[in-house]
Order: C-alpha cells, then structure tokens, then sequence
C-alpha cells in the first residue's frame, strides 16, 4: 500500500468506530481506489459506517459494496459470539478460568461491536492449564463437522453449532511479549463484560491498551483495524483509566 492510498484508507476509516460517524466527503474514485485494502483488512464494516448517510454516495457502486460485505461482517461477528459463549461455558465446566483479549474484547470498545471484524479468538489460562484447554477444544472440534446427512450442513452438530473460520481459537499462557506478567497479575486487574448469555473475563483497560499496541508494532501494524482498535479503546476509557 502506497503512501497515497495509506492516507485515503486513514481518512475513510477515521471515527468509524463512534456511534455517530460522521459522512465521509470521499469522492466514489478515491474510495474505489482503496477497496481492495479496505476489503483485505477486513474493514469493510467500519467503512460502510462512514459512507452510509454520504449525501454525494446515495446509491453509488462502493455504498452497495460495503453495505454488503458490513452484513456479512456482522453475521461472522454474531457467529463468533455465540463460538465464545460456547467456549467460555465448556472452559468453566472444566474449571478453567478464561481471559479473552483482541478480537471480540476489542470489539467491545467500538459503537458498533459488529463491525470490526473477527478473526481468531484468543483466550489466556494459566500455565499448568494450558494442556487441559487444549484437550477441551480439541475434543469439541472433533465434532465440528457435520455428517453428510445431518440436519444443518452449514453449521455442524448440535455441539459445536459455528463452522471453522469462526471458531478458530488461539490459547495462550504466558503473554511476556507484552510485558504482562504474571498471569495471575492479568486475571486479578481483568473486568467483564457480556456476550451474548454469559460474562466473559477480558483485560483491563490499562492492559488490553498495552496489548493492543504491542500487538500491532509486533505485526508490523499491517491492518488499519489495529489502529481503530487503539482509538475506541481509548475513546472508551473510563474516568479511573490509569
């Protein structure tokens, strides 16, 4: 991505992530010019917030564009929360203790949690029971797939209701890349919110901040989303943020 359509993607993306994001005065041409990046990064959903209610767009190719991949991004997001609640459930059964960050955390934060993308969902345990969460995710996306007759050949069996590219899950147990350590240390700040039917751990504000711009310098900050993620966090922050 040059420098040129660095900015335009900047410009476009810019508020996204507020409830009232205001109209973007993009032209169609500098818009189209940056949908691949738009589409590759998965900002679709935050763009078509700030081209929806765009005077001089009404009707035009990118809204139609966007508002479509925005729908599919919600879905996926839908998705992925009830793979979380699911998740979340089966860990505690097992007496795991769960700490969710990145992602759909992160999503939290936006106005609109829907539309930031998803990916991998991330979780943290404590060391000694790493190997035990990998055994209960393991066994449940054995019956991920459904049976060539089941009932829903979309989603898969009755115990593992989302299919793969919205259950992918990453667990971790030791997050010193970010210089968060002890584990322990992250779960005793960590703070809930609410996913669909059930109470999820994530960071606090003061850690998932540290995480999240770690993580993109880690990355090479390739994905604008990162960004966004940094300023509706920061956006969002209460008045004892420290």
């Amino acid at each position: 991505m040059n420098d040129k359509n660095g900015s335009t993607a900047a410009d476009l993306l810019a508020s996204s992530w507020r409830e009232q994001a205001s109209p973007t005065d993009l032209s169609h041409d500098a818009i189209s010019s940056i949908m691949p990046v738009i589409t590759s990064t998965g900002a679709s959903g935050l763009a078509h917030q700030r081209v929806k209610h765009a005077a001089h767009l009404k009707e035009s190719e990118v809204v139609s564009t966007l508002k479509q991949q925005a729908r599919e991004t919600a879905l996926r997001s839908a998705m992925q929360a009830v793979a979380i609640e699911s998740v979340s459930g089966l860990l505690a059964e097992n007496g795991i203790r769960s700490l969710f960050f990145k992602g759909a955390a992160a999503a939290h934060y936006y106005a609109v949690p829907e539309c930031r993308p998803v990916g991998d969902i991330d979780f943290l345990v404590h060391p000694e029971q790493e190997a035990e969460a990998q055994g209960v995710i393991s066994g449940h996306h054995q019956n991920q797939l459904p049976a060539d007759d089941g009932p829903n050949q979309v989603t898969g069996s009755s115990k593992w209701p989302f299919p793969a590219q919205v259950s992918s899950f990453d667990i971790h147990s030791d997050l010193g890349k970010f210089d968060l350590q002890p584990v322990s240390a992250v779960f005793d700040r960590s703070t809930t919110i609410e996913v669909g039917n059930t109470t999820i751990a994530i960071p606090c504000p003061e850690d998932h901040l540290r995480l999240l711009c770690l993580h993109y310098l880690i990355h090479g900050g390739w994905r604008s989303i990162w960004l966004c993620d940094v300023a509706a966090l920061l956006e969002a922050r209460g008045a004892d943020f420290d």
